[in-house]
């Protein structure tokens, strides 16, 4: 099973705690790990208003 990563200011992360499967609608095959967990949400946040709110004004 492979481990889904979050696209947080600019680079890949994973979480540090417990992982949540994510499973096929239909099949209810298990398709990929998902933690959240100690991310840097605040941190993204900022990045996202310095970097992004900045390119959408131009």
């Amino acid at each position: 099973m492979q481990q889904l990563n979050s696209y947080l200011s600019g680079r890949w992360l994973y979480g540090q705690g417990q992982a949540r499967e994510i499973r096929h609608a239909l099949t209810g095959e298990p398709l990929y790990q998902v933690c959240s967990e100690g991310l840097p949400l605040a941190d993204s946040l900022r990045y996202a208003r310095e970097q992004g709110a900045a390119r959408w004004r131009r």
